[in-house]
């Protein structure tokens, strides 16, 4: 049995114009939330993190990351995110 299954909800219906709808992949959103590198592939995430590791970095330690362009890089991987579509097995089930 599902542990989530006695738990209340409540379901919340309203229209609204289209352009004023965000799509997100609410799986992905914990990413952005901790502050991870959003990978497309295993040997993606493995080549940030050697990246990362030259120049002495871990984003797990330091929020923002002191470089820009790695910075940078970690917010762009969140794009992502909104790309109903976008699917890798390497993160995403």
């Amino acid at each position: 049995m599902d542990e989530c299954s006695n738990e209340k909800g409540v379901r919340i219906e309203f229209e609204c114009l289209r352009d004023d709808v965000l799509l997100s992949d609410y799986d992905l959103w914990h990413y952005a939330l901790n502050y991870w590198y959003l990978a497309e592939t295993e040997t993606n995430s493995e080549s940030f993190e050697a990246e990362l590791e030259k120049h002495g970095l871990s984003f797990c330690r330091e929020r923002p990351l002191p470089n820009a362009k790695l910075h940078d890089k970690i917010k762009k991987s969140w794009e992502k995110i909104f790309d109903i579509d976008w699917f890798s097995s390497y993160v995403t089930y």
